[in-house]
This record gives C-alpha cells, structure tokens and sequence, in this order.
C-alpha cells in the first residue's frame, strides 16, 4: 500500500492462495482463483484510487459488493493499473471483485 499516493498493489499473483493484508486503518484478506482477485475486508476499511495487478491492462469488471466502478486502465512495469474514478472504500463485510 502506498498511502501518499492512494495505491494499492497485490503481486505477484499465486494461484489459489489467499494472503492477509494489513493497515493502520484495517485489515482483511486477498486470494486470486483464476483470473479473478477477492479483496475482503474483515475490520475497519481499505481505501484507495489506484489498483494494481499483475499483467496488461484490459477491461476487467470491477464490483464492491453488488455495484460496478468506473476505471480507467493502463499498463505500466508490467502490472495492470486500474484507476478509479472516485476513491475506493472497501468497508468491513465488504468484498471487492476484479474479474
């Protein structure tokens, strides 16, 4: 997580494998399964305007619990870089879905 700029990045990508994450503002967990990421939060929140994944950029679907977010996207470094159109919060109980 890079706080000042409001990116979060979850790399490299390991199949099947679901890692905690950890922030001063809360803390959840992240697993991909195929080409699909889960970010879940479990206490407190995840806010940020950037995510980063890795490959190219495409046009995956992005939903917080059942509503799509608009995004641009560009690939840089090698990962994909989403970014929203307004800051993202991932709140407790909430997941976030990149498919």
């Amino acid at each position: 997580m890079d706080v000042p700029n409001r990116s979060v990045t979850f790399a490299p990508k390991i199949e099947g494998l679901t890692t905690p994450w950890f922030l001063p503002t809360g803390y959840g967990v992240a697993g991909w399964t195929g080409k699909r990421l889960e970010i879940e939060c479990r206490q407190g929140s995840l806010e940020f305007s950037e995510l980063r994944v890795p490959g190219k950029a495409k046009r995956p679907r992005v939903t917080l619990g059942s509503s799509s977010l608009p995004f641009t996207a560009a690939t840089q470094n090698g990962l994909a870089v989403l970014r929203f159109a307004k800051p993202v919060e991932v709140k407790a109980g909430k997941r976030l879905v990149v498919a």
